[in-house]
Formats: structure tokens, sequence, C-alpha cells
């Protein structure tokens, strides 16, 4: 896991202030009761639909996401400019990255183990790159591929990669 957060710093550091640490440090929080929530889901998923868990999983944490986002800065929250672009990139995240991949790993945990869904969890940086990519400017932000985030992203995939594969079996 080392790896991977090495790779998520990387990511941000063309773009960090040190303004932003109190967000950075709200987001490794977040991360890490995520990661919490992934390995109790992993139990909750083998004897309970997979698509409720996921439903209520990701709705209670959008509530304590909120919660937090507005207790931090609640002007923030109300100067908000809601506008189309706004709206449809809001839902492009919350159903192509949030909702589509929430329920795919459900039912992958199903058949892993818990540290396993953890790692591919951390994988949502790279889909997230690749759909940046992807989508039309006209819907989201085009993301720039700068080295920091080449190597970031890299650093992420090899860290999965090392979790997921023993390199120390040998072979038949």
């Amino acid at each position: 896991m080392a790896l991977v957060t090495i790779g998520v710093v990387l990511s941000l550091i063309p773009t960090f202030r040190a303004s932003q640490f109190r967000g950075l440090f709200m987001i490794c929080v977040g991360s890490a009761l995520s990661s919490i929530s992934v390995i109790v889901m992993t139990d909750l998923v083998r004897n309970h639909d997979p698509v409720a868990v996921a439903v209520l999983r990701k709705g209670f944490m959008a509530i304590f996401a909120f919660a937090g986002w507005f207790a931090a800065d609640p002007k923030l929250f109300a100067s908000f400019d809601v506008s189309k672009p706004l709206v449809s990139a809001w839902a492009v995240y919350a159903y192509l990255i949030v909702a589509f991949s929430q329920i795919l790993n459900v039912y992958a945990i199903r058949r892993v183990p818990a540290d396993d869904a953890t790692v591919i969890y951390s994988l949502k940086l790279v889909f997230t790159l690749l759909l940046g990519l992807l989508i039309p400017a006209g819907i989201m932000t085009k993301i720039e591929l700068t080295p920091p985030v080449i190597v970031g992203t890299t650093f992420v995939m090899a860290g999965s990669l090392a979790k997921l594969v023993n390199f120390t079996k040998k072979p038949r």
C-alpha cells in the first residue's frame, strides 16, 4: 500500500497548495474510513444483497461527507453556482465512476479477500484518470497528463499489482 500512497501523493504535487492541507487531511481520513468500510462490507455482501449494501454504503458516505464539508466550510457550499456543466459533471462522476464501479466492486468482493478488495478500490484513481482523458471537455475538465500524474498513476498500478500478484510463489 506504500506504493499506492506514494502514487496518490505524486499525482497531487503539481496542483497542491499549502492552503489545501486541511482538505487533503480530510481526504486521508475519509480514505482510511473507506478502507475500513470495505473490510466490513466484505462480510456483509456474503450474506446480503450486494446492490443494497453498495447503495447503503455510498448513502452513508455521502451524508458523512456532506456533514464534514458543511461543518468545515458552510460558506463555500452556499456559494456554488449550480450550472448545467456542474450538474452534468456530477451526474457523469456519480454514475460512471462511483455507482457503476461500486456495484461491480461489491460483486467482486464476494469472491476476493478484504485486503485484495481494498487494493482494487485504490485503482479508482487510474479509472478516474482514464475517464478524464476520454470524456469530452464540455462535460468534464480535461486532465492534463503531467510527469507527476503519469509517475503517480504508475505507482498506484505498481502497488496494486505488487499486492495482488504473489511474486514469491514458485511456478509449478
